[in-house]
């Protein structure tokens, strides 16, 4: 920051009670972090709702933002909100939206029919596998088919980019989950997933 942006930003704190309403944002920075979190969240998981049947795998919680924002070690970043997009005889193709520890992402999964989502390595989905290189951010890897990352990134755990703290604004959350959520549609769409189905001769799963 340059002297001139720092004498703007002690002018700004000097008028009126700045000074003072900034001491309590700062020292409720973590709790802001945890509801603007939540928030984004509920709000996402209303819009798939709509739709879609949110299911309880990897599912985002308060016990999970606990860990996420107050702890700094030993943390399960793996969460968010995850849903059945096809069903394929016992495994489940579905779109996971996961929080991560970097800028959030989205990608497909497969569940087989314990939950597990080391499906998604079955020499079966081979094929759609390859397919879904030319339309992903990234490729396979053993409990994933293939994901993106979002056009407008968000990222709880920094929090300090511009779209994660407006994120606080519920006008602008309200836009930028509608986004995300057209943005998945749109994914959906072109991996053709509703109509996709095994190759003839694959065994049955």
């Amino acid at each position: 920051m340059s002297g001139d942006e720092i004498q703007e930003l002690i002018a700004l704190l000097g008028k009126n009670e700045n000074a003072l309403h900034a001491k309590k944002i700062v020292d409720n920075w973590v709790h802001i972090r945890w509801y603007t979190e939540w928030n984004f969240w509920n709000e996402l998981e209303k819009i798939i709702e709509g739709e879609y049947t949110v299911l309880p795998i990897h599912k985002f919680s308060g016990d999970h933002l606990d860990v996420a924002i107050h702890r700094s070690r030993k943390r399960n970043l793996q969460y968010g909100l995850m849903f059945s997009v096809k069903k394929l005889n016992t495994h489940n193709i579905c779109l996971y939206i996961e929080r991560g520890d970097d800028n959030m992402y989205y990608g497909l999964t497969i569940l087989d029919e314990h939950n597990s989502r080391i499906a998604s390595n079955s020499p079966v989905y081979n094929e759609f596998a390859a397919r879904l290189e030319e339309v992903s951010n990234w490729n396979r890897e053993p409990e994933w088919i293939a994901g993106n990352w979002f056009k407008e990134p968000v990222n709880f755990e920094f929090f300090g980019e511009q779209n994660t703290l407006k994120l606080v604004n519920p006008e602008y959350r309200d836009k930028y989950t509608s986004k995300l959520w057209a943005e998945i549609k749109d994914y959906i769409k072109v991996c053709e997933l509703e109509s996709f189905e095994l190759p003839v001769g694959e065994p049955a799963i």
